[in-house]
C-alpha cells in the first residue's frame, strides 16, 4: 500500500488515495499505521476519495475513531492533492463531513501555505454534541478544588476552550482527560487550554479526543480565537502559537485559518 506522510506544525498524518487501498476498514488500518512503534506513526490517517471532481477528506484518529475533519490535516491534504497533481488549480474545494471548505494555496520561499475558509462556528449543544438545553458558555468544572471556566462549540469538530494563566503540556495532559470524562460530552470533546499573550496573540495546548496531547490543532486554534473574541478578550486577527510555529486566525463573516504544510516522506506499507 502506497502512503505519504505530512505534518502541519508537528501534527502529523498518513495520507492515502482510496483508489490505491484494497481494504475499506479504515478504522482498523488507522490503528495499525498510526502506531509509532509497529506502524508508520502519526496522529491520524486521511483517506482521500472523490465526489465527482471534488476531493473528500475521510479522517481517522490514531485510535481508529472517525472525526468530521481536521484543520492541520486539511492543509496537509491540500498539499498532497497539489503535489500529486490531483488538483491543478491553486484555489479549490475539499468536501468534509463538516461541509465544503475552500482552500487558497501558495508556495512562499519553498514552503507550502494554505488559507482555509473554515466556515462558521456553531454553539448549539446538538452540534457538539453535548447534553444540555442551553449553550455551553462559561460553565464551571471544579478539579482538585480549583474552578475552571469553559466554553464549548462545534468548529469543524467538537471543541472546548479553557483560558488559563499559563499553558503547559503537563496541564493539558492532566486536565484534558477529565473534561473528556464528563457526562456532558457523550462523544468526548477536544480540549484547548489557552494562554493570552495579548489581544492579538495566544498560546494553546490541545488535548485531542482519540489522540491525546498534540503539537498543534487548527480547528482548536479557530475555536480558541472565536471564544476569546466573543468575550472581548481577543481581536479578530490573532496569531496562535504552537510548539513548532504559528497559525494566523481571522474572523470575518467566516473563520479563516492560514498555516503551513510540510511533506515528510513517501513509501510502501505492508498490509
Amino acid at each position: 500500500m502506497k502512503f505519504q506522510k505530512y505534518h502541519g506544525l508537528g501534527n502529523d498524518f498518513i495520507i492515502l488515495n482510496a483508489k490505491e487501498v484494497e481494504t475499506t476498514n479504515y478504522s482498523e488500518l488507522a490503528i495499525k499505521v498510526c502506531d509509532r512503534k509497529t506502524g508508520i506513526g502519526a496522529d491520524g490517517l486521511i483517506v482521500i476519495s472523490f465526489d465527482g471532481e471534488i476531493p473528500r477528506m475521510n479522517f481517522f484518529n490514531c485510535d481508529g475513531t472517525t472525526d468530521t475533519m481536521c484543520g492541520n490535516g486539511i492543509r496537509c491534504m491540500a498539499y498532497y492533492l497539489k503535489r500529486n497533481k490531483l488538483i491543478l488549480e491553486d484555489n479549490f474545494e475539499i468536501n468534509t463531513s463538516a461541509g465544503t471548505l475552500i482552500m487558497e494555496t501558495t508556495m512562499i520561499d519553498g514552503k507550502f501555505w494554505v488559507k482555509v475558509n473554515m466556515g462558521k462556528p456553531n454553539f448549539s449543544p446538538d452540534s457538539i454534541p453535548a447534553i444540555s438545553e442551553n449553550e455551553i458558555v462559561n460553565r464551571t468544572l471544579e478539579i482538585e478544588g480549583k474552578s475552571y471556566l469553559f466554553t464549548s462549540l462545534f468548529m469543524g469538530t467538537a471543541h472546548t476552550v479553557v483560558f488559563v494563566d499559563k499553558v503547559s503540556d503537563e496541564l493539558a495532559e492532566k486536565l484534558g482527560p477529565i473534561f473528556n470524562d464528563t457526562a456532558l460530552f457523550p462523544e468526548e470533546t477536544n480540549v484547548n487550554f489557552v494562554e493570552i499573550i495579548s489581544k492579538n496573540h495566544i498560546k494553546i495546548k490541545t488535548f485531542e479526543r482519540g489522540v491525546g496531547l498534540t503539537l498543534a490543532c487548527g480547528t482548536g486554534s479557530c475555536a480558541s480565537v472565536i471564544v476569546g473574541n466573543r468575550f472581548e478578550l481577543l481581536e479578530k486577527e490573532v496569531t496562535v502559537s504552537h510548539f513548532l510555529g504559528d497559525l494566523k486566525i481571522g474572523i470575518k463573516d467566516d473563520i479563516f485559518m492560514t498555516g503551513p504544510s510540510v511533506f515528510i516522506a513517501l513509501g510502501e506499507y505492508d498490509v
